[in-house]
């Protein structure tokens, strides 16, 4: 492929779950037509030890089909059909994963109830400060307080961005409902990885109102001015894990819209940097 640049097309092949030798060695097939497995290795750059269970994969992801004779030859499916083919299977196995787990879920809700102990559930009636440390119950629990979102959703963000799109799709219902949205992020190149660029696009598709500066001193979100999520390194993990603490209560979530406010009429609209993409 060093005549021509597809670093795009493999990323977005990646993106979708295809590993790095088999987006590769799809686009081999698509651009040299019914070929061998040692060409499809001469074209993609996929070793030749590799090319055979790579293609085998392929074929049985639906990508290409494999044509016997005195030399086996590969033939690409049509990347609609492929494609299409691909999401349905993903999305079937993620709603049966899914139903499983929701089964699981609330087998343990009612059995683990009954070993006894005390449990903290919620935050207590007068508590308005707690710490949420685990990843999946940050995503989880931020994901449930942007569906109740009722009027706005503010967030600043920068690196290093959540690992979960949870929160974004959780967003996207939020628009889709009326809920203003307003985003800042770091226009730091590097920062802005094409996971984010992606879901970033998404979000102003739908209506969020996106901007970029140069320097964003945290990472926190707003919801409906009556509460604040503010992502703080741990200071105790090797990993650069992040801690929620959230609050709520007026006084607090007052000076973090402030800056806020002062931090959008600063920054640049989508629209100017989006060229940059």
């Amino acid at each position: 492929m060093a005549d021509e640049d597809y670093s795009e097309y493999l990323a977005k092949l990646e993106e979708l779950g295809l590993s790095p030798y088999e987006a590769k060695a799809y686009l081999g097939l698509i651009r040299g037509g019914e070929i061998t497995a040692i060409q499809v290795s001469e074209i993609s750059g996929v070793p030749k030890t590799r090319v055979y269970d790579v293609l085998m994969t392929l074929e049985r992801k639906g990508f290409c089909q494999s044509h016997p004779g005195k030399v086996t030859k590969y033939l690409a499916i049509s990347p609609d059909i492929a494609l299409k083919g691909y999401l349905e299977t993903m999305k079937q196995q993620l709603s049966e994963t899914i139903t499983r787990r929701e089964v699981t879920a609330n087998f343990l809700m009612e059995k683990l109830k009954e070993i006894g102990g005390q449990y903290a559930r919620e935050a207590p009636t007068g508590e308005y400060v707690w710490v949420l440390k685990d990843p999946n119950a940050i995503a989880a629990s931020y994901a449930d307080t942007a569906r109740a979102a009722e009027v706005e959703i503010l967030t600043l963000e920068k690196s290093p961005y959540a690992p979960s799109e949870v929160q974004y799709f959780a967003t996207f219902e939020a628009l889709e409902k009326g809920v203003k949205v307003r985003s800042i992020y770091q226009s730091d190149p590097e920062s802005l990885n094409p996971k984010i660029i992606q879901l970033v696009k998404i979000l102003h598709r739908k209506g969020g109102d996106i901007r970029f500066i140069e320097n964003v001193p945290s990472k926190f979100a707003l919801f409906d001015d009556k509460e604040v999520w503010l992502a703080l390194e741990d200071p105790l993990s090797l990993r650069r894990d992040f801690v929620a603490l959230v609050i709520k209560h007026l006084g607090a979530v007052r000076p973090f819209k402030e800056l806020f406010e002062k931090l959008y009429a600063e920054a640049v609209p989508f629209e100017q940097m989006e060229r940059l993409f």
